[in-house]
């Protein structure tokens, strides 16, 4: 049969809308045209595709045979261009992102490389910050997405979206030199014999800790206070005390895992973005790969 792709388009949309009219205007045509295409499609087929009604078509038995067939092919071709589409327009750009250290370091980097892998024209900014920092870039407008840690209880503004990614349990570490723990489990009211290291008062992960030492009875009072997440760990090796650090952070040998008794407060890993804003192919892909990254548990 010698039947074009345009006279299956006509008919899907007729089938589709239920209307020979709004056919014409989804095609850019006009309704002589539409009909004419479907009488040639019905003439080739050797059946009738639609029945008239007081609201416009309707679909016969065989009509609805062939519309299950053609809404598919369609659906496909459709989805085929837009992708096309999506990454021509990821052969250049820019696509900012406010991360946390601990959010790059357990669920961001791996996304970031596959998609520079993919898509090595469009340039990455990402800017180093706390939660705090990263919530009011995504309010201001300064980034498209934001990739941060979270606790429970936090409030998100109302403007802005959170999409939990990944769960982060914690572990307390110990100078090897330092380690004198004779018991198989150690206490929290044990381990503060020894200093405590922390990221800095003004983050959500000191406001966790804080909270969850008062619920167990007990103050938290670092001695040492980092800027980083990153500068914990050289700290711990220097011996300056005891770090809570996530469990997927990498140690080396002169490092000691402390087994507590109680456990550490958990926090998640959440995607941020603005409400009301629809993001650019690269960011909207980004972000995708990061939901993906997640299903799949990938570090």
């Amino acid at each position: 049969m010698d039947i074009s792709y345009d006279h299956y388009k006509f008919f899907y949309y007729a089938a589709r809308y239920g209307n020979i009219t709004l056919a014409a205007e989804r095609m850019y045509s006009n309704q002589p045209n539409v009909t004419r295409a479907i009488k040639n499609l019905e003439n080739e087929l050797g059946c009738t595709l639609f029945v008239r009604t007081n609201k416009g078509v309707e679909l016969t038995p065989e009509g609805e045979k062939l519309y299950a067939h053609v809404s598919i092919a369609i659906e496909q071709l459709k989805l085929g261009e837009e992708e096309i589409a999506t990454e021509r327009e990821l052969q250049s750009g820019i696509v900012t992102i406010a991360a946390t250290e601990v959010a790059l370091s357990c669920c961001l980097l791996p996304v970031l490389g596959e998609f520079h892998k993919q898509f090595p024209k469009v340039k990455l900014r990402i800017t180093n910050s706390n939660t705090r920092e990263a919530l009011s870039v995504m309010q201001n407008k300064a980034a498209d997405i934001a990739v941060v840690t979270l606790s429970e209880s936090r409030d998100i503004p109302k403007e802005l979206s959170c999409v939990p990614i990944k769960e982060v349990n914690e572990k307390a570490v110990i100078s090897r030199e330092l380690y004198g723990f004779k018991k198989k489990t150690v206490s929290m009211t044990e381990l503060l014999e020894y200093p405590l290291i922390s990221l800095s008062r003004n983050t959500a992960t000191y406001a966790l800790y804080e909270e969850w030492f008062r619920s167990h009875d007990l103050t938290f009072s670092p001695d040492v206070e980092a800027a980083t997440a990153g500068q914990i760990i050289p700290m711990v090796k220097s011996k300056l005390g005891v770090g809570f650090i996530p469990e997927d952070f990498s140690t080396g040998d002169s490092i000691r895992v402390i087994p507590l008794k109680e456990k550490l407060p958990v926090y998640r890993i959440c995607l941020i973005k603005q409400k009301a804003h629809t993001l650019n192919p690269a960011s909207a892909r980004i972000e995708e790969m990061i939901k993906k990254c997640a299903d799949n548990n990938c570090r």
